[in-house]
């Protein structure tokens, strides 16, 4: 099951994922029937979606009447949702430190009309998904390592990131 967290605002939610595409539309389902979102205020956004149509999803979540979008990693560069972004869902993660960073940049920006954001990242239990947060964090701290010595500010902060208190907590088998 799908759950959109009840405290945060009714608008502005986007959930990422970039495998299981096939899947969004029974995740919009849910959305519609069971939280209660009018069919037209979700969105599925991903790279078989015509440019065109990735567009007007875009503009109708930027204007407020598209409430939820359902996205791949399609939308992660040059799709601007900050306006009315208040959490992001992030239910893949990737790799990359960049491509992280530009994913939660979808949301987390200047002119984003509400001061803090969202960035959630459900972590399975019994699943590789603590294995990929802890090289990612691994690569975060290497890469804020190099950036300081530089003398470039750091843009991640691995004081969010315990993969290991992490571990812990979600691996019991």
């Amino acid at each position: 099951q799908y759950h959109l967290d009840q405290d945060s605002p009714v608008s502005g939610q986007i959930i990422y994922a970039d495998r299981g595409t096939e899947w969004f539309g029974h995740i919009k389902e849910y959305l519609v029937e069971e939280v209660g979102f009018a069919e037209k205020e979700v969105a599925i956004f991903h790279g078989g979606v015509s440019k065109g149509k990735r567009e007007k999803i875009k503009e109708a979540f930027l204007d407020n009447s598209i409430k939820v979008v359902i996205g791949s990693s399609t939308m992660r560069e040059g799709v601007d949702l900050q306006k009315h972004g208040s959490v992001i869902y992030v239910c893949y993660i990737d790799w990359n430190p960049t491509d992280v960073h530009q994913l939660f940049g979808r949301i987390w920006r200047f002119g984003n009309k509400f001061s803090h954001v969202r960035i959630a990242v459900p972590l399975i239990e019994n699943s590789s998904d603590i294995f990929t947060w802890q090289k990612l964090s691994e690569k975060m701290s290497r890469l804020n390592s190099i950036w300081s010595r530089a003398g470039s500010t750091k843009l991640f902060e691995e004081s969010e990131l315990n993969a290991e208190e992490l571990k812990k907590g979600l691996i019991n088998d």
